[in-house]
């Protein structure tokens, strides 16, 4: 992919921003990105909290949501959203 967006912008400098996967810290993607004259920024890491989706995969991991039980505590209750 590294090549691919060094050809495509030959001769600009090419400035890249990835978060903090950690196989994006790897030596042959920092290798590599050297070779090419790229600069890799990484995103500052930042607390799950502020992260929207977040709060909906820990209610998704919490929930067994695949054996029919409601989503509140109240068994009788419907739940207010499906998807």
């Amino acid at each position: 992919m590294l090549e691919k967006v060094s050809k495509r912008y030959a001769g600009l400098p090419i400035h890249i921003f990835l978060d903090n996967a950690r196989y994006q810290h790897c030596t042959l993607v920092c290798e590599t990105a050297q070779k090419l004259n790229i600069t890799i920024e990484f995103l500052p890491p930042y607390p799950p909290s502020l992260n929207l989706i977040e709060h909906f995969w820990k209610l998704v991991k919490k929930r067994p949501w695949s054996h029919g039980i409601s989503l509140t505590r109240n068994p009788s209750r419907r739940p207010s959203w499906v998807f």
